[in-house]
């Protein structure tokens, strides 16, 4: 059976990765990864216990999110 739902077909969790991401962008605004990576993790362990996932697991994908919120926000 099809579903509409808007987030039928993403991987697990891909909303919450592309938030955390994004909201590290908007709250710290650099252009350097290395300056917010820490913040990021500190953030994604909050989620990591309702998950499942580690930080191993979504951190490219949370500074892909990061990269994308920076081209978003031009």
């Amino acid at each position: 059976m099809p579903t509409n739902h808007p987030t039928s077909g993403r991987e697990p969790y891909d909303i919450l990765i592309r938030a955390v991401g994004q909201g590290i962008r908007e709250v710290y605004g650099t252009s350097d990864w290395t300056q917010v990576e820490s913040k990021a993790e500190g953030l994604w362990t909050l989620y990591a216990g309702s998950t499942g996932l580690a930080w191993a697991e979504v951190g490219e994908r949370v500074r892909r999110a990061w990269e994308e919120a920076a081209v978003a926000a031009q």
